[in-house]
Formats: structure tokens, C-alpha cells, sequence
């Protein structure tokens, strides 16, 4: 929804900066949150910081997603659940597209799949500790965060494709 947002609102060379300013704050959660919840559970274990930090936040996400996200209430009679149908099947049948769908998915999967098993398989691997293994993943995010907010830059100066091709390079080599 982000991405249609951006698309409907900003110009075609700003659409990148917005995306990674976008993509920077989502991976910045991972840089603050780690620590924040570090801190509250060694105050009171680990419910403290579902009730002090999680809860509150998903709570503010859901108010502001209700108050602020427009409604898209259609009957199953509307004209345009037609056009939303066509919608899709046009974006279907375009490479491009489902080549950018599929891109986007696996560019996903790779930086959950860093984020959800990277710690375990240091851990369990090279019998490494939490601390350092939690300071990995923060890295990890650091980096992502800076990549993110310097994709704007990047797109404009060396254009949408070749960005994709080179960036991808890059995640499949550092995934491997």
C-alpha cells in the first residue's frame, strides 16, 4: 500500500528516495527495537517487554492504520471490482511487473530468512554468544538502513534497472 501511496503522490524521480526513506525506517525497527527490548526485558523479564514496548506500539499501529488508511469498502456489485479484477490481470501478463513481484518477494525472503535464522545458526554453529549474535543482526540493520536511504541517490544516478541487476548481485553474493 505504501508503494501505491508513493506512486500516486510523488514525481517518478522522487518515488525512489520516498521508497528508501520507507524501507530505512522499517529497518531501522530492527536496529532500536532489539536494544529497547533488551533493556526492558533485563528489567522484568521477558512478558515486560510485550506489555511496555510491543503492545503499545501494535496498538498505536492499529489505531493509526484505522484512522488514517482510506476505505475501500466496494459491494461485490460494483463496477469496480471489475476493474480491479482487470487490474491484476494486466499486471499478470507484463514481465516487468511480475518480474518486479518476484524480485520483491525474494529480496524479502532473503533479509527475513538473515534475520530470523542468522542468530540460531551463529549461536548453534560456531557457539557464539546472544550478545554477539544480537550486535550481528543490529549490523545487519545498520546496513540496511544506510543502503535503504542511499537508494533515491542511487536510482537517479544510475537508473532503475541497472540499480536492480547490481543490488541484487550483491544480496544473492553476501546471502551466500
Amino acid at each position: 500500500m505504501i508503494s501505491t501511496i508513493v506512486a500516486e503522490i510523488y514525481t517518478v524521480k522522487r518515488r525512489a528516495t520516498i521508497i528508501g526513506y520507507t524501507m530505512a525506517s522499517g529497518a531501522l525497527s530492527f536496529v532500536i527495537g532489539p536494544l529497547i527490548i533488551t533493556y526492558i526485558s533485563g528489567l522484568g523479564g521477558w512478558r515486560l517487554p510485550f506489555l511496555t514496548f510491543i503492545l503499545p506500539i501494535v496498538l498505536l499501529s492499529t489505531g493509526l492504520s484505522i484512522k488514517s488508511l482510506p476505505s475501500s469498502a466496494l459491494s461485490l456489485e460494483s463496477p469496480h471490482n471489475k476493474y480491479f479484477l482487470n487490474s491484476f490481470r494486466e499486471m499478470l501478463v507484463n514481465r516487468s511487473v511480475v518480474a518486479c513481484l518476484l524480485g520483491t518477494a525474494l529480496a524479502a525472503a532473503c533479509w527475513l530468512a538473515i534475520v530470523f535464522y542468522t542468530a540460531s545458526f551463529l549461536k548453534q554453529r560456531f557457539l557464539l554468544s546472544s550478545d554477539f549474535t544480537s550486535l550481528f543482526i543490529v549490523f545487519g540493520a545498520v546496513t540496511y538502513t544506510i543502503s535503504s536511504l542511499i537508494s533515491g541517490w542511487t536510482v537517479n544516478k544510475f537508473g532503475r534497472k541497472r540499480t536492480t541487476v547490481i543490488s541484487s548481485l550483491f544480496t544473492g553474493a553476501f546471502t551466500i
